[in-house]
Order: C-alpha cells, then sequence, then structure tokens
C-alpha cells in the first residue's frame, strides 16, 4: 500500500472514530466529553488542513455538539467553534463550513439561553420560598 493510500485510509478511520464518539449513550457522553475534546483541539491544533470536505466539516461540529450538556466541554468546544471565526492569517470559514458552524454556534447559544433562563428561575423560586 502507497502513502497516499495509507493517508486515506487513515483520514477514514479518524473521521469513522469521531462519528462514533458523537453518538454515546449521554452516560458514557458525559464521562468522556473533556477527553473527547481535549483530543479532537489537539488533532486540530497540529493537523488543521485535516478537515477540508463539508462532510468532514459536518462530523466534526456534530462531535462538538455532542458535548453540550457538559459543562467544561461544552466551553472547550465553543472556544474551537469561537477560533474559527476569527479573522487571521488564514480564513478558517469557508463555503464547506459556514452552514454548520452557524448551526453548532446557534445550538451553543441556545443551550446556554437555557441555563441562564433555568437559573433565574431558580433564583426567582427561591426568593419567593418563605424562609423557615
Amino acid at each position: 500500500m502507497n502513502d497516499a493510500a495509507k493517508q486515506h485510509t487513515l483520514r477514514d478511520q479518524i473521521y469513522l472514530s469521531f462519528d462514533l464518539l458523537a453518538r454515546p449513550p449521554p452516560s458514557i457522553a458525559s464521562a468522556v466529553a473533556e477527553q473527547v475534546v481535549a483530543g479532537l483541539t489537539l488533532i486540530l491544533q497540529q493537523h488543521r488542513t485535516i478537515v477540508r470536505s463539508q462532510t468532514e466539516w459536518n462530523v466534526v461540529f456534530a462531535l462538538l455538539r455532542s458535548t453540550i450538556s457538559h459543562p467544561e466541554a461544552s466551553r472547550q468546544s465553543f472556544d474551537i467553534l469561537s477560533k474559527l471565526t476569527i479573522d487571521g492569517e488564514e480564513t478558517l470559514v469557508t463555503p464547506d463550513n459556514f452552514v454548520g458552524l452557524t448551526n453548532a454556534l446557534d445550538e451553543f447559544a441556545t443551550a446556554a439561553s437555557i441555563a441562564v433562563d433555568a437559573q433565574q428561575q431558580g433564583r426567582r423560586t427561591q426568593a419567593l420560598t418563605p424562609a423557615k
């Protein structure tokens, strides 16, 4: 097998792994969320060009969205998404990832809004409950 074929096979295996990691049962997802995001962060930092196609971006975004219910992992995932939007030497937002990036950011904003509403509702309930 030549080097190009090996690299293609390795890329396929990486994306199959990402896809599997994005869909475990909630209890497992919560237990490994921080490690998954840390690994994805490392891969994206060291191999920025590994994500090229719309399909690959969608798998990465699904993996990031899978961490939305875990407080620390979701913060790290949101940081990854935010860094994609920053204009630097190299534009990271492309036609292949624009829609997926926008949808992922929207989901994170919605989840944050729901969490803030729930927190404020809890404070209102505490304020209305008579002290014993």
